[in-house]
């Protein structure tokens, strides 16, 4: 079956780019053509992706056989979504370009195949990466669903490093692809990537792959509307993260032991040094919440905002923060850290001052004459 399928689309290609071949392309246009067999919509929709989000740009009608052809108007280079009903992919054209999409209705997506269009091509390899790391998310969760009420607690810990791993392995990925293809609007997608529901790059710590790819992005297209929504946002995160109050957390274990984590060497502030978890505080959010959002976010505890110990200033050469160090209490769970960090312990004071630690963390024990 899969054979026939193949020697459908493998046609229609031919089809399509002899057809294609005789239409004449103005210099902001490209064509669109192609076909979605096994469907009963009469048309696609395509969809522009700007600053505002998506945007409608044209329709496509299909002909009996489910074939489409139309030239598109482009007066820059942009980024689309093409629709067939609920399913869409998206695509990268060129001004002049001839575009060949091919797939079937009950797959649009999953199944399609595009010519005519370098930048498309590097998407479609992208969506399909996108596609398995959702498949196997999806697997993940349905284990945990069916062994919620029995098993949770004993692969919990395991799901969770699995889970890390993967992240580890996404953020490798997409940071390589973006190298590998800067310049290109489509990089705009890979850097918009969310893993779990969450940006898989957080601007609050990870600002330099935005500015990294602005900076090709300025090299190549300067003026596109892309590149300044990009600038903007970067701007607009950068005067949130001058000025910032952050939380740190003091959280204790039975043997009066603080849990302590070690920044990754690639961090931006404090490489590769010992600190206490937590992190800023969002716009519109509350201080204790933002806590505990963060030290679960980091360790992977649960647990409940409890006395005040110390509050400073820290200053860095491109920000300053406000940092609130409060103790937590009713802590539950294992300990399992996110990207941000390599490594954690349980440490006594003792121990903690033969540590390199974070500007922070030693200011605010100095301050405290080394008391907790």
């Amino acid at each position: 079956m899969n054979k026939v399928k193949n020697l459908i689309l493998a046609v229609s290609v031919l089809l399509m780019a002899s057809c294609g071949g005789k239409q004449t392309i103005g210099d902001k246009e490209f064509l669109l053509s192609g076909s979605v067999k096994g469907g009963d919509a009469p048309w696609l929709i395509l969809m522009e992706i700007g600053k505002n989000g998506f945007t409608s740009a044209d329709t496509l009608k299909t002909d009996s056989e489910g074939n489409f052809s139309k030239v598109i108007k482009m007066e820059e280079e942009t980024l689309y979504s093409l629709s067939y009903k609920e399913d869409y992919i998206t695509l990268c054209p060129k001004q002049g370009e001839k575009i060949i999409i091919n797939g079937y209705a009950d797959d649009f997506s999953g199944s399609y195949t595009v010519m005519g269009s370098k930048e498309s091509e590097w998407l479609k390899e992208l969506n399909e990466h996108n596609h398995k790391v959702r498949a196997t998310l999806k697997t993940m969760s349905d284990y945990l669903k069916i062994n919620n009420i029995e098993n949770l607690d004993s692969v919990k810990h395991e799901f969770l490093l699995h889970l890390r791993d993967m992240h580890s392995s996404e953020t490798a990925y997409t940071e390589k692809y973006i190298r590998t293809h800067k310049g290109s609007l489509t990089c705009l997608i890979a850097l918009y990537r969310t893993f779990e529901g969450r940006p898989l790059f957080d601007y609050r710590n990870d600002l330099s792959i935005y500015k990294e790819v602005l900076n090709e992005l300025e090299k190549t297209q300067a003026a596109n509307q892309h590149t300044k929504t990009l600038k903007e946002f970067i701007a607009e995160k950068e005067k949130e993260n001058d000025e910032r109050l952050a939380m740190r957390g003091i959280v204790k274990n039975s043997n009066d032991e603080i849990l302590i984590l070690r920044r990754h060497p690639k961090s931006r502030t404090n490489p590769h040094k010992w600190e206490l978890p937590g992190g800023k505080v969002d716009p519109g959010e509350f201080f204790d919440e933002a806590l505990v959002r963060e030290i679960k976010e980091e360790t992977n505890l649960d647990g409940a905002v409890g006395d005040f110990y110390e509050a400073i200033q820290d200053d860095y050469v491109h920000k300053r923060t406000v940092q609130v160090v409060m103790y937590l209490k009713n802590i539950t769970g294992d300990v399992s850290i996110s990207d941000e960090h390599d490594n954690w312990m349980w440490a006594n004071l003792e121990k903690i001052k033969t540590l390199e630690l974070s500007t922070a963390f030693e200011k605010v024990l100095k301050k405290k004459n080394w008391k907790i």
